[in-house]
């Protein structure tokens, strides 16, 4: 198998996906199922995998944790005997794994991997995205070889579910509580989840079922991703039926054939993601509140959504999704108003006082730089290039779209604070927690507050929504914080796209998409 593929490695380099398709169809069936993506995830453990929404498809298939939910959002027990006990004297969550769990490498899965796996998320150098959601948790610690408490910092509504995160074994990721991208484990990774990595190369990523999974050994055997940059051609192999099964994220212009097509099922779903422009707010004129507001008013939303994604989604004002209790309704989106915009940016003095067709702010033209990672998709792109323009031509201001790969954007933008304007989406977790984007105590390099934005009731509110028990108090909380971001914009707050994901029928039967995890339910997937 591994020889067919390196093949088929080697065709496609030659010839482009498409025409190793049309010319070598004998050589393409080397999976039970094939899925495609623009890019391969670079690092394939869940404390950087799981920046983009790539690499958590990806990890969605090697990785699980003492917890999942079902298809009603239900904590339920994966890794874990049963849902925890609560020691409310020692105000501790108890868990205990299964017997008999084993990592595909047929070492012992014990609770020394669950409690070195949360002090690997926890380590600042980690740099991991979620590890504010830990913090409910002041220590976590195993009682024996099957038994892990999780001693809370405090009482919270959802500390049952920040015990869920991926667990990775000790014995493979070593003793340091660091995991930097020169570790062995990024290129070999092994987790508790229903697949392994069997193969990878640039354009492949070859997964084969864990033989020590611990619930049903899955239908489908192995799973291809399959990388494709050009977004053309991926439409044109899934249409072709032939080696491309299932495509995740369908492009808008693509639904209506596929919808069409009586050889291929559309499946929309929920992505529980919001989009918008983030600007670094200690540079230059995006300081002002004025000026990130005329930005905002400056750009046609409403014409961008129906444009790039045919309009399947709602505008948002702040930064929260519609299905989020903390969205407060009574907070408009910022209206189209190029006149206002021009008269904010006027009445702030950044005046084209030269006439040279470019504002200027302290005697300088203003010019800022977009930073852009080159694996976005083609739609984002035409988004990011459209904002631009209507800032260069009803604005005067001059914005230079700069593409990098992937890691140097997540250099620039989450490392260095190198950069005036990025494209940004957030992917809510069960709690709507928006602490990480925008509390000052997040701005050190690797956190998540790339907007490097601070304000004293907003830094409140957060500490609130953070700590608060009471229902009531945070939602209150959190539609106030939704009030006060929209006032001060750190973001552009754009909208929530639905996704649809589609594939062939006369191959795959009984796909489940969990809202937040494509993959959860792969376990259960079946061959037509």
């Amino acid at each position: 198998m591994k020889h067919m593929r390196k093949r088929l490695s080697q065709a496609c380099r030659l010839c482009g996906w498409l025409s190793a398709i049309l010319v070598a169809p004998a050589q393409l069936g080397a999976a039970d199922l094939n899925y495609i993506e623009t890019s391969r995830p670079e690092l394939l453990n869940p404390v950087d995998g799981s920046r983009n929404v790539i690499g958590i498809r990806s990890l969605e298939l090697m990785y699980r944790g003492l917890i999942s939910q079902d298809e009603f959002g239900e904590w339920i027990p994966d890794l874990a005997l049963t849902l925890p006990s609560l020691d409310e004297e020692r105000g501790e969550l108890v868990f205990r794994l299964r017997e008999g769990l084993k990592w595909p490498d047929e070492e012992n899965i014990t609770a020394a991997d669950v409690v070195h796996s949360y002090y690997i998320y926890r380590d600042r150098r980690s740099r991991y995205g979620n590890a504010h959601l830990l913090a409910v948790f002041d220590s976590v610690y195993a009682e024996d070889e099957t038994t892990i408490r999780f001693h809370l910092a405090q009482a919270h509504p959802h500390a049952l579910a920040r015990a869920g995160y991926p667990v990775m074994p000790k014995h493979l990721v070593g003793d340091d509580t660091y995991l930097p991208p020169t570790n062995q484990f990024n290129s070999q990774p092994l987790g508790a989840g229903p697949y392994i990595l069997a193969y990878a190369e640039d354009n492949l990523l070859s997964f084969e079922t864990n033989p020590w999974y611990h619930k049903s050994r899955p239908i489908i055997e192995t799973v291809d991703l399959v990388v494709s940059p050009d977004e053309n051609t991926q439409h044109q192999l899934l249409m072709a039926g032939g080696y491309v099964h299932l495509d995740p994220v369908v492009r808008p212009q693509d639904l209506p054939a596929l919808s069409a097509s009586a050889e291929h099922d559309v499946r929309p779903y929920s992505s529980q993601t919001w989009y918008g422009f983030a600007y670094n707010t200690k540079r230059g004129i995006l300081r002002f509140r004025e000026v990130r507001q005329a930005f905002s008013h400056a750009y046609n939303q409403a014409g961008a959504l129906d444009s790039y994604f045919a309009n399947q989604g709602d505008l948002v004002s702040g930064p929260y999704t519609k299905a989020s209790f903390c969205y407060n309704r009574e907070v408009p989106h910022y209206k189209f108003d190029v006149v206002r915009a021009i008269r904010m940016l006027d009445e702030a003095s950044i005046l084209d006082r030269n006439s040279d067709g470019i504002r200027e702010y302290e005697g300088e033209d203003v010019r800022l730089v977009m930073v852009l990672s080159k694996s976005m998709s083609q739609a984002n792109r035409d988004v990011c290039a459209d904002f631009a323009q209507q800032l260069s031509k009803s604005l005067r201001i001059d914005v230079q779209l700069d593409y990098v790969d992937q890691r140097v954007w997540q250099e620039r933008i989450f490392i260095d604070r190198d950069f005036d304007i990025t494209f940004m989406s957030w992917k809510f977790d069960e709690a709507s927690n928006i602490y990480s984007l925008f509390s000052k105590t997040q701005t050190d390099p690797g956190e998540n507050n790339v907007c490097q934005f601070e304000n004293d009731e907003v830094e409140t509110q957060l500490e609130t929504f953070r700590t608060t028990t009471d229902d009531a108090e945070r939602t209150a909380s959190g539609q106030r914080l939704h009030q006060l971001l929209f006032d001060e914009s750190p973001y552009t707050f754009l909208w929530t796209v639905e996704h649809s994901s589609a594939y062939l029928r006369s191959h795959l039967k009984r796909i489940r998409i969990q809202p937040f995890y494509f993959f959860s339910y792969i376990d259960e997937w079946e061959l037509e």
